[in-house]
């Protein structure tokens, strides 16, 4: 061999090797882009996932919030419900003790029980309802309230005991 043959045949290999390390360079290049698109992609999904995140921790706290807020409403009808039932149990004693006093016509209303009957109204719906169907009893006027005969009827300890002795339930039943 000559070197001439030589030359080419080292310049021949030089190039089938240079050609090849391309090859592999552009395949390794190829590679890296695929992972670098891959690594892009997760870290949208990573960005996605944590503005997910981000928006269920919010919501999370907003129905906190609101669990909380219905917490408290829940308490307060409580405090309220129990107010009323005490007012209402108060009221049915004392329209108890009415309806004894009525029935045998000899015991009068007292001034405490009557300041007890505007207290326990007073501070009560349910007890204005009360004093409102009572006012209908009394005058057996169906549109009778507290308002507006209960003012009279209520006024003092001898007018409650006149008009309940006055009353008649049987016109209520016609």
């Amino acid at each position: 061999m000559t070197n001439e043959n030589l030359i080419d045949f080292i310049l021949g290999e030089a190039e089938r090797f240079r050609q090849q390390q391309c090859s592999a360079l552009q395949e390794f290049r190829n590679e890296l882009s695929a992972l670098q698109s891959k690594r892009s992609q997760m870290e949208g999904n990573a960005r996605a996932l944590s503005d997910a995140t981000s928006q269920i921790e919010n919501q999370r706290s907003e129905v906190q919030h609101e669990v909380a807020r219905i917490d408290q409403q829940l308490a307060e009808k409580k405090i309220a419900k129990d107010d009323a039932t005490g007012n209402l149990a108060h009221m049915n004693k004392l329209l108890l003790s009415m309806n004894e006093a009525r029935a045998k016509f000899a015991k009068n209303c007292d001034k405490k029980s009557l300041e007890t009957i505007k207290a326990a109204a007073a501070g009560s719906k349910t007890g204005m309802e009360i004093l409102n169907k009572i006012c209908v009893f009394i005058t057996g006027s169906m549109d009778a309230s507290y308002s507006v005969q209960g003012v009279d009827i209520f006024a003092s300890p001898d007018s409650l005991t006149t008009a309940v002795k006055r009353c008649d339930p049987s016109a209520l039943e016609k």
